[in-house]
């Protein structure tokens, strides 16, 4: 069975970005969310060391998720954390500080130093100070290096309870804005160090959490969920930052968590659909290549099929042809078997005559010259008869007493009409 609790997470997660704005990632250049150790988990590698700063719980109760930097011994307070490398946010660039701080019942400290980065020489700092101590209405201060812009607040923060804060800049001092809890404060300019045009020139340093440089100069308390910016939020991005994180709930670092999970997912995901839509366009145009060869085969398959028709068509002229032969090589075949009957016929009918003829020719060889010579005058008399009467010829002559009788025979059809023979 599936472990049910990452579901869990992800609907939480879920519910809970539903009912909460975004946190702004867009020139998120470093975050310091404190769980369990002090490094950025915006990507970019901005870890910090710890001067002293132990691990606490945070403003949820949740164990080991913030950092409390105790009152050291002497003053001032020098429990800090510095990064690795320099902070690139130079020169007169936008920016943005929000942090989450708890002072403790020690916090009346001439200076609050949250968050310094830069140089340390005139015009090339830049820190976010809380001023308690302050006589001119103002609580809340960030300082180019003695060109300041405050911000005013009456009376001093109540000590054991988490503080949002969160300070822009642009282009110059009298652009800066600053966010308390959800609340813009009125800004105000200090005639003792420069004004609204006044402008920033930060140098490059490494980022200090609750120290001005390396000198210390922090709160007595805890620190929380540091992000720095690039670029000026807006008003709408800094209630959307204490918004998500002020949510009084054990697991919204949890779901915070869940929901990056899930993005991470959303982005495979997105992922894995651009590639399923590369491959979908191959396979569409693949598709298409086996339609267009689908339709061509269909041509040469109409084009055979014709042919083959054609063909068909010739066979069966060929199977009829083929079978008038066939019946007239039957035909043929009986008028043979006929022929050879009729020959079988003619050959006996020619060893009859054979017989007859070898009769005849034993009988002629029994006959006197006087019978060959009537039967010669017979044989001409029987020629002459069949002549018509004016065409009638000849000029033999037989011998002997029947050939005599012949003769008187051959005059009489050969004399004209009503002559008699003789001349009568």
């Amino acid at each position: 069975m599936k472990n049910s609790y990452p579901l869990a997470g992800l609907i939480t997660a879920l519910l809970f970005a539903s009912s909460h704005a975004a946190i702004p990632t867009d020139g998120l250049v470093a975050y310091y969310p404190f769980n369990g150790n002090s490094n950025d988990a915006s990507g970019n590698g901005l870890n910090a060391v710890g001067n002293g700063p132990t691990l606490t719980t945070d403003r949820f109760g949740k164990a080991n998720s913030a950092y409390s930097f105790a009152k050291t011994s002497g003053y001032p307070n020098t429990t800090k954390f510095v990064t690795n490398s320099n902070l690139n946010i130079l020169g007169n660039s936008s920016r943005t500080v929000s942090v989450w701080f708890c002072l403790d019942e020690n916090s009346a400290y001439k200076y609050g130093n949250l968050i310094t980065w830069g140089t340390d020489s005139v015009g090339t700092t830049f820190h976010l100070t809380y001023e308690p101590w302050q006589e001119l209405g103002y609580k809340f201060a960030i300082d180019g290096g003695y060109m300041k812009w405050a911000w005013l607040h009456t009376g001093n923060l109540a000590t054991g309870v988490w503080h949002h804060l969160v300070v822009t800049y642009a282009t110059n001092m009298g652009n800066s804005k600053m966010y308390l809890n959800g609340s813009q404060l009125v800004g105000v300019s200090d005639p003792r160090f420069g004004n609204a045009s006044s402008t920033l020139n930060t140098g490059a340093g490494p980022l200090h959490i609750n120290s001005y440089m390396n000198e210390g100069w922090g709160i007595v308390g805890k620190i929380d969920d540091v992000r720095i910016y690039n670029r000026a939020l807006s008003a709408t991005d800094a209630q959307e930052i204490y918004d998500v994180e002020r949510v009084s709930s054990p697991y919204a670092s949890q779901c915070q968590e869940q929901l990056a999970t899930l993005q991470q997912k959303l982005d495979a995901a997105d992922d894995l659909v651009a590639s399923l839509q590369t491959q979908l366009a191959t396979a569409n145009m693949s598709i298409s290549q086996l339609r267009d060869d689908k339709a061509a085969l269909e041509q040469q398959i109409a084009a055979l099929n014709t042919q083959l028709n054609a063909k068909n068509t010739e066979i069966a002229k060929l199977q009829n042809e083929k079978d008038v032969l066939n019946r007239q090589l039957t035909a043929k075949t009986t008028e043979l078997n006929n022929a050879g009957g009729q020959i079988a016929q003619l050959q006996s009918d020619n060893a009859a005559l054979r017989q007859q003829l070898t009769a005849a020719e034993a009988r002629i060889a029994t006959l006197t010259t006087q019978q060959i010579q009537g039967l010669a005058g017979l044989d001409e008399i029987m020629r002459l008869i069949q002549l018509p009467v004016g065409r009638r010829s000849s000029t033999v002559r037989f011998t002997g007493p029947e050939g005599a009788k012949a003769n008187a025979i051959i005059d009489a059809l050969l004399a004209p009409p009503g002559q008699n023979v003789n001349g009568k």
